[in-house]
């Protein structure tokens, strides 16, 4: 566990690539970094992200390929972090987190899983109503 003093403020902000529907990006509604988890799990002095300004760019903030490859190393990165974080013989994960109002590693390993799988199935729907199934794709 990192017991950093100085207090730790996520500096990890998802970039959005505009759609055409008016309300944001697919990525935009489907890409909340598990770093915001790894950063509560490690930081004694963890701030959470002001809502929801600090949680999401702006609705009409764009970005380049290469900076939606950089969002997606990172939210792969801190998913990989998260699991050698679980797999570690040496994490209790039922021992409350330092600093929180009775969480557990265990708990909030569950709370990326469940948001991230809510988000997988938003972007299955939005694929199938844009018709943007890759190639080949079976129903």
């Amino acid at each position: 566990m990192d017991a950093r003093p100085e207090a730790v403020k996520p500096d990890r902000q998802a970039l959005s690539i505009p759609d055409n529907s008016g309300g944001g990006s697919c990525f935009r509604s489907g890409c909340h970094p598990p770093g915001f988890a790894l950063d509560y799990i490690r930081s004694r002095a963890y701030l959470a992200p002001t809502w929801p300004e600090e949680y999401w760019p702006a609705r009409d903030a764009t970005a380049t390929p290469e900076q939606f490859a950089l969002t997606v190393e990172g939210f792969r990165s801190d998913r990989t972090a998260l699991y050698e974080l679980v797999a570690d013989p040496a994490t209790d994960l039922l021992t409350t987190i330092p600093s929180t109002p009775g969480h557990t590693i265990l708990r909030e390993v569950h709370l990326v899983g469940d948001h991230n799988a809510y988000h997988v199935g938003e972007l299955a729907i939005l694929r199938q109503v844009m018709g943007i199934w890759p190639p080949g794709r079976e129903e």
